[in-house]
């Protein structure tokens, strides 16, 4: 079995180890060789190359770590496009898949897709997914956006994963970021720019005594992206900002990141940062899907959700 998927990666919880597991069948299922990957939490670079089942070699050029070839086009194009201050790795993208960023691109790109050949129904569709909130118009769909000039908002690379800007009945303006999470944990790092970060968290007016001296001693990935997304709001001037952290139900640090971001809010900006499931927000969007992408969604959950159970022995 371990010759066939791929070895165990030292450190995987047991949910990244079932992930992992996952990918690798989906990979001898695709016949894809199996390719060098990370040592640990080591880069794909790292001075231990060791070959794990969930990457594969050459996927710039076949593609097959996305469901639509319209997709494999599009990151093609955001690669080829790649400007200064962007994280995009190119490595995650194409050959690693069990990242998070390239199931962001089979999330959000076939949306992308929808809102060009049915711009009147988008919104509708967009709903399904968020009942609470009144959108009329969706304005935009981004990946793995960084606003620029950068000098106006963080000062570092950070970006959403995903953004949905929108427009209600009035026509006020709303954004909605995501962080998107598959097998990875929210990071912990000691984030850059931190007095910038910390006179933003002061600025919004949103977070408690407690939550701005997290901001200002460690202000973890997900304070970080909540404050990009609340500095973009004020920069544009929107009616309001929401940020929603996407994984599957079984991820076990998401809810605990959540948590803590939520409690070091006031009590009435608590709305702000929001959680959905996978499996809830692919099957919300099921229910309204355009006929001709039913398909995408069922490999979408095949390929992400539907976890194997076979172990692997040692």
């Amino acid at each position: 079995m371990t010759e066939r998927y791929g070895p165990p990666a030292p450190g995987d919880d047991k949910f990244t180890a079932k992930a992992r597991l996952h990918q690798s069948i989906y990979r001898v299922h695709m016949k894809e060789t199996m390719g060098i990957g990370p040592s640990g939490n080591a880069s794909p670079f790292s001075n231990k190359p060791a070959f794990y089942g969930n990457i594969i070699m050459n996927g710039f050029y076949s593609g097959k770590n996305f469901i639509l070839p319209e997709t494999f086009e599009y990151a093609q194009k955001r690669i080829a496009e790649k400007g200064a201050g962007e994280t995009l790795d190119r490595f995650m993208l194409f050959n690693n898949l069990l990242s998070s960023i390239a199931m962001t691109f089979n999330i959000f790109h076939p949306l992308m897709m929808i809102k060009e050949k049915y711009p009147e129904q988008i919104a509708w569709i967009i709903q399904g997914m968020f009942p609470d909130f009144d959108i009329h118009q969706i304005d935009d769909i981004r990946l793995a956006f960084v606003p620029r000039p950068i000098k106006e908002y963080l000062k570092d690379k950070t970006a959403m994963d995903a953004a949905i800007l929108f427009s209600d009945r009035a026509n006020r303006k709303y954004l909605i970021s995501f962080e998107v999470k598959y097998a990875e944990r929210l990071g912990t790092d000691e984030a850059h720019e931190k007095v910038n970060k910390y006179q933003i968290a002061a600025h919004t007016g949103l977070f408690t005594t407690a939550g701005l001296e997290q901001v200002n001693d460690c202000c973890p990935q997900i304070y970080c992206n909540f404050l990009l997304t609340e500095k973009y709001r004020m920069v544009h001037q929107l009616e309001d900002s929401f940020s929603v952290v996407l994984a599957p139900k079984d991820n076990p640090s998401t809810y605990k990141e959540i948590t803590s971001l939520r409690k070091n809010l006031k009590s009435e900006y608590k709305y702000k940062i929001q959680y959905y499931t996978l499996e809830d927000f692919m099957d919300a969007f099921n229910q309204r899907c355009p006929y001709e992408f039913l398909d995408w969604i069922g490999k979408f959950k095949e390929r992400y959700l539907n976890l194997k159970t076979v172990e692997i022995g040692v």
